[in-house]
This record gives structure tokens, C-alpha cells and sequence, in this order.
């Protein structure tokens, strides 16, 4: 008996391979497509979804790496974020809640962690540059404040140098033979640092 066409594995996996060439995965031949195929029937451990996941997040950080910073993410208004960054965490919380098997739990709050990490990141940069430029609006001189602190600096600059004037008319011309044995002693002490 022929198996008809439609349910003959190697011409779905044929078929399997034309479609991931068509989607742009030129890497991928009959072999990769078996082997993937094979993979599903056998049952995977705790501990390879643990090392999948963790392959998955590397790879996901060296793509999130070389994209610019807000590509994908770009226009997106804070609030927005802080909904959907509240529904992810509502998420987590209701598996941690319901769900009797605790890992499977920790590791779907794990993924959505990661998944939304982006997103984090845009959030908390918004938020602190939004509370920096109240801060900030407060410590800005305003400009009738900016030109009195100008003008009393001006003012101090030119008395400062005035008194120096009339202390340096003051000063008598230094002549040797006027010191005394008490000047000459209290200026090695002042040259020698005693």
C-alpha cells in the first residue's frame, strides 16, 4: 500500500525545506528539518528547557545588542509601558499562584522577565528622566535671579579689586638695612615654614 503524497514524511519535509528557504532560512535542509522532527518525540527534561531557555536569552541579548537602542520599541508612551509591564507581572503572579508545579511556574515569570526586559529598561529610563527634569526645573536660576547674581558678582569683583589697590599704595618699598634683627628672624621663620 502507497502512502499518498500529502502524509509521505520526505515530501513534507521537502516541502518543510522550501518554506523555511522561502522565509529566508537558507541554512536549513532536509536534515536540520528530520532532526528537529525527532527531537519533538522525545520528551525534554526540566533541566534541557532550563539550558534552552537560557540559550534563548543569551542569543535574544546579542540581537538586542546590535539594534539600536528604541527601534523597536519606539513611540510607545509611558503609560502604555507601565500597563503592559503590570499585565506581565499580573501574569507571573497568577502562575506562581495556580500552577501546582512551582518550576514550570518560575520559569514562565523567568521568560516573561526576559521577554519584556526591553521594555523594562524604556520605563525605567523615561521615569528618571522625568523625575530629573522636575528636579532639575527647580535648580534653574530664573532670569531675574541669574542677572542679580551676575551683577553682584561684577560688583564684588571690582570692590575686591579696589581694597587690593589701596593695600598695595600702603605697602612701604622693601630696603634692607631698615630690618631688624626681630623681622629678619620672623621672615626665615615665614620662608622656612616654622
Amino acid at each position: 500500500m502507497e502512502v499518498p503524497a500529502v502524509l509521505n514524511p520526505s515530501a513534507i519535509n521537502e516541502e518543510i525545506v522550501a518554506l523555511a528557504k522561502q522565509a529566508g532560512f537558507m541554512e536549513v535542509d532536509k536534515q536540520h528539518v528530520q532532526e528537529v522532527l525527532a527531537s519533538h518525540e522525545q520528551d525534554v527534561s526540566e533541566e534541557e528547557l532550563i539550558q534552552m531557555q537560557e540559550e534563548r536569552v543569551r542569543t535574544d541579548a546579542e540581537h538586542e545588542s546590535e539594534r539600536p537602542e528604541g527601534e523597536a520599541i519606539r513611540g510607545m508612551e509611558t503609560k502604555c509601558l507601565q500597563e503592559l509591564l503590570a499585565m506581565t507581572d499580573g501574569a507571573a503572579m497568577l502562575a506562581e499562584r495556580y500552577d501546582v508545579n512551582f518550576e514550570r511556574a518560575r520559569l514562565f515569570g523567568g521568560g516573561l522577565e526576559d521577554v519584556s526586559r526591553a521594555y523594562r529598561k524604556l520605563y525605567t529610563r523615561r521615569t528618571r528622566e522625568a523625575r530629573l527634569s522636575d528636579i532639575t526645573s527647580f535648580l534653574k536660576p530664573s532670569p531675574s535671579t541669574a542677572a542679580a547674581e551676575e551683577a553682584r558678582q561684577s560688583s564684588s569683583t571690582m570692590a575686591d579689586m579696589q581694597i587690593r589697590r589701596q593695600c598695595l599704595l600702603q605697602v612701604e618699598p622693601y630696603d634692607p638695612a631698615t630690618v631688624t634683627a626681630s623681622d629678619s628672624s620672623a621672615l626665615s621663620a615665614f620662608h622656612w615654614g616654622y
